[in-house]
């Protein structure tokens, strides 16, 4: 029995000392082979939270992701397409694409990291236009302004509001709004706040009518960027959120959640 025992416990010390060293190096070539994949990653204009300002990428989503590339020593660049692309092209492989929302029929077509921002729907008014409501059903009356393929003109046809003013961009939105084009303007809050500082609009004659969604805007991935690179960035991401440099970033950009 002896003997038997001996053979035993020699069998177990030779498979220790030759499958532990081969677990870690099949390990650090898992690691390694993370490491060396090409991602593409990728974001478009969609002020405040990423455009070009003289070439250069401006918004707080850029200088998150900037922070999120150098403290996880990620070398991908940064490309810029038009808006369209962006989404059109954010399920393609190994695809990282920010910022964007959150919503229920995206779940399952993304990975996500985030949240990087938390930000509202709203109905803007001039002051001179406000009146008290409580629901969003007494807002279909007024004549309102949305970003044609937004997903907030999306929401409103599928409310049934019919007045709507359909406009290519928030920029024409913001200049149409000034003019009186329409009563309301429903976009997300940064936004309208952004461009409507850019047009040096007097904010103390803005009000809010109804605030209506909660968006929380992410950076999402395709399906089959590894895991281990998600969890990497999401941990340092809510690093950045307890040390101070998330909120950093927030005050440089000017944005209050």
């Amino acid at each position: 029995f002896l003997a038997f025992d001996y053979v035993i416990i020699t069998k177990i010390r030779i498979f220790m000392k030759y499958s532990i060293p081969l677990l870690f190096f099949l390990l650090l070539l898992s690691n390694s082979h993370a490491s060396k994949i090409k991602l593409s990653i990728v974001t478009g204009e969609l002020a405040p939270y990423s455009y070009t300002q003289n070439k250069i990428l401006r918004g707080f989503a850029i200088d998150i992701v900037k922070e999120l590339k150098k403290s996880t020593r990620s070398n991908y660049n940064i490309i810029f397409k038009p808006w369209g692309r962006v989404i059109k092209e954010s399920t393609n492989k190994n695809t990282i694409s920010f910022p964007i929302a959150r919503l229920p029929y995206r779940e399952k077509m993304y990975k996500w990291i985030g949240p990087i921002l938390i930000d509202k729907t709203i109905f803007a008014v001039k002051k001179s236009n406000f009146i008290k409501v409580s629901t969003i059903d007494e807002l279909k009356s007024f004549s309102v302004g949305v970003n044609l393929g937004a997903p907030t003109t999306t929401r409103l046809k599928s409310l049934n509001f019919e007045k709507l003013n359909i406009i290519p961009s928030e920029i024409q939105l913001s200049k149409m709004f000034i003019r009186d084009r329409f009563k309301l303007w429903y976009s997300t809050k940064h936004m309208i706040y952004n461009f409507l500082h850019k047009e040096n609009f007097n904010m103390s004659n803005l009000k809010i009518m109804y605030t209506d969604l909660t968006l929380k805007m992410y950076i999402a991935t395709s399906l089959d960027v590894d895991d281990q690179i998600i969890k990497k960035w999401q941990k340092e991401l809510d690093e950045m959120k307890k040390d101070g440099r998330y909120q950093k970033i927030l005050n440089n950009n000017n944005i209050i959640e």
